[in-house]
């Protein structure tokens, strides 16, 4: 059994919205810039190893992913794969969704994956094309897992820790190491099973 990391579109422009987001939500609650850019850079640091990349395609050739839709917050190590939608950036932001039930088909065939992998899906956002996604792989009898490092549910759980406003700013720090605890403890246990 191997563990397989599945992340949907990654692109530059939502992780630069949440984190701009991150940003002014927290000046406007009076977090630390500093500790809000070190839980940020959680984020940025999170690189499992077998992860599948799944972009929106090239405009003139589907077959391909548009590579500079991409963040940089996600390194491409040696044992990664990036793979297209086959569905290009200008349909997605039409609202236009590549074929789930195609991609995930590609996805288990080009990852080599079989029902006994563990597979964690992230991405963008955890109410759309990751839910989609997840869906698709449950008709085919996967079970896979969310993994919240790599989805847009990491910053919503930042911002509910800012919003505590009964506290100081000490509380705030607590709850954000917690949180990163809580995170970390359900990783573990999705690679584990």
């Amino acid at each position: 059994m191997k563990r397989v990391i599945a992340i949907v579109h990654p692109l530059d422009y939502y992780v630069k919205h949440e984190e701009n987001n991150a940003r002014r939500f927290g000046e406007r609650r009076g977090c630390n810039g500093i500790i809000l850019e070190e839980k940020l850079d959680i984020f940025r640091k999170y690189n499992p190893n077998n992860k599948i990349i799944i972009l929106p395609s090239e405009e003139k050739d589907t077959s391909k992913p548009c590579l500079s839709l991409m963040t940089e917050r996600i390194s491409v190590g040696n044992g990664d794969l990036i793979i297209s939608d086959i569905n290009p950036y200008s349909q997605l932001k039409k609202s236009v969704y590549p074929d789930w039930d195609r991609l995930a088909l590609f996805f288990i065939e080009k990852g080599k994956i079989i029902a006994d992998d563990s597979v964690i899906v992230g991405g963008f956002s955890i109410d759309d094309c990751v839910r989609k996604f997840i869906l698709s792989l449950e008709q085919r009898g996967f079970k896979p897992l969310v993994d919240p490092k790599i989805t847009d549910l990491y910053y919503s759980c930042l911002y509910s820790t800012m919003m505590n406003r009964d506290s100081g700013l000490n509380m705030r720090i607590k709850n954000l190491k917690a949180l990163d605890q809580e995170r970390d403890n359900l990783a573990e246990n999705c690679a584990k099973k």
